[in-house]
């Protein structure tokens, strides 16, 4: 009877599991639907990452292999989420498309630069991302010395994007202020002896071409510092505070380039308001990039500084930044009257006809010995048994010299290599062999603090002289003006 009724009960129970099945179709094809569903509901970013090399004289984008991507919310209020960490220069995100209606862009973020692309840009094919080189600008200190205590608003505009400020900027900064510059901040009821903000903005190339600077060794740093803040126009203590804070900074190299930028709103991307409105304004921002060493017959220009003079309520802010980007020094590529001065030496004269004694236009079979049998179609490399003491002196070179000729141009262009060492003897020879060069671009990467030069001349209409000293070494090209 107990086993009549175990059979009776488990066939009971087995009908009512098939009817709630039967009720309720299977829960694990619930499962798929709402896997189905939240893949239909996800967005696939696909990509490729660049970021610019400078390779003179010309820049080149090549991939990327490090760099973050967040997604920027909306709402200032909230965090960025990073989505990826990336170690090769393809990518591909999965992101909900929940996330992205909340979202307002995603933004890829390197040491080489930064990238953002709104929402709304997003595309369903793969996507070439192009990383913007950015100068971080450190430690902008804004002092008010107004001529009786007052309340003073201070508004900031600035086109990149804020990092720190102190205290906290929200809207403006809104201070009561003494003569002595002490600052009572109204938000959070402190005081402050001047206020803070720093952040990252991507200048233009022509940012970085320099017309004007100063070259400074180590030891000169403090003097040179004192005494150009101080004819600029700030006081005691401003100077106290702006060496504490970059002589360590500048400290790290035997020489550095620095240029000064003057109440230019650092180039146009920083704005700053006070109302009531000031009555004098001075604002410094010093550039500076770390040189080991630097061939004193290539500087630029030295830089003409105002002197201003503090009247009445006065507004000061002192900051700079150390050039990082794969750009970095340039001087101003134009012609000016004293570069188009070139002495008229036997070389440049003959320069101006040919390479030693190789015509400029020549056919391949002008050319004596082997090399004239390796001939190609379009350019074409030659190799060829020449004394090059009249242009390279004592410099020997790495190998021997390449000559360039084109298919219907003929001989076109001359290329020496030698070693990165003897680059200033090069350079030196040339300078009193065809004068001052037409332009002069200075190169600092920041990994290592390697000096890249160019130089360059103009000989007649025709043709160009390019003296460069690069990583794996030194090269001289003479070559048709208007070859490339």
């Amino acid at each position: 009877m107990i086993i009549l009724k175990k059979f009776l009960f488990g066939i009971l129970l087995g009908l009512l599991l098939s009817f709630s099945q039967f009720q309720n179709p299977v829960f694990a094809g619930e499962s798929i639907i709402s896997e189905e569903q939240n893949l239909k509901a996800e967005k696939t970013i696909t990509g490729t990452v660049y970021k610019y090399q400078y390779i003179v004289p010309r820049n080149e984008l090549v991939p990327c292999e490090s760099y973050q991507v967040y997604l920027l919310p909306a709402s200032p209020d909230q965090k960025a989420e990073l989505l990826l960490n990336s170690k090769q220069a393809d990518f591909s995100i999965k992101v909900s498309e929940e996330k992205l209606k909340q979202a307002s862009a995603i933004e890829f973020v390197s040491h080489y630069g930064s990238a953002s692309i709104a929402i709304t840009e997003i595309k369903d094919a793969p996507m070439k991302v192009v990383l913007e080189p950015e100068m971080f600008v450190k430690k902008p200190a804004i002092y008010l010395y107004p001529e009786k205590k007052q309340k003073i608003v201070v508004t900031h505009e600035f086109k990149g994007k804020l990092i720190t400020t102190y205290p906290v900027y929200k809207d403006n900064w809104t201070v009561i202020a003494d003569k002595d510059g002490t600052l009572l901040n109204q938000a959070d009821n402190r005081k402050y002896k001047y206020l803070f903000w720093d952040g990252v903005y991507a200048f233009p190339e022509e940012h970085y071409k320099f017309q004007t600077g100063f070259y400074v060794a180590k030891d000169d740093y403090i003097a040179f510092l004192e005494h150009k803040l101080a004819y600029i126009g700030l006081n005691d203590n401003e100077i106290n505070d702006f060496i504490v804070y970059w002589l360590p900074e500048m400290n790290k190299f035997e020489h550095c380039f620095v240029h000064f930028r003057i109440n230019d709103d650092i180039d146009g991307s920083s704005v700053l308001k006070t109302k009531p409105l000031a009555d004098t304004v001075i604002r410094v921002f010093m550039e500076f990039s770390g040189l080991n060493d630097f061939n004193s017959a290539s500087l630029l220009p030295e830089q003409v500084l105002p002197q201003l003079m503090r009247k009445g309520f006065t507004m000061v802010e002192w900051g700079g930044s150390e050039i990082s980007t794969p750009f970095q020094i340039k001087a101003n590529s134009e012609q000016n009257e004293q570069s188009k001065q070139i002495i008229a030496s036997p070389l440049s004269k003959a320069l101006e006809m040919g390479f030693l004694g190789l015509k400029w236009g020549a056919k391949p079979a002008e050319i004596a010995g082997p090399a004239a049998t390796s001939a190609m179609p379009g350019l074409t490399f030659y190799t060829a048994d020449l004394d090059l003491s009249p242009i390279l002196g004592e410099v020997k070179p790495a190998s021997e010299p390449r000559l360039v000729f084109d298919q219907k141009a003929g001989f076109v262009q001359a290329n020496i290599d030698f070693a990165s060492a003897d680059y200033y003897k090069v350079d030196k020879q040339l300078h009193e062999l065809l004068g001052q060069p037409v332009a002069v671009v200075y190169e600092k990467y920041s990994v290592d603090n390697t000096l890249l030069q160019m130089s360059e001349w103009y000989l007649g209409s025709a043709v160009k002289v390019v003296l460069e000293n690069r990583f794996a070494g030194a090269m001289l090209e003479i070559s048709k003006k208007d070859l490339f």
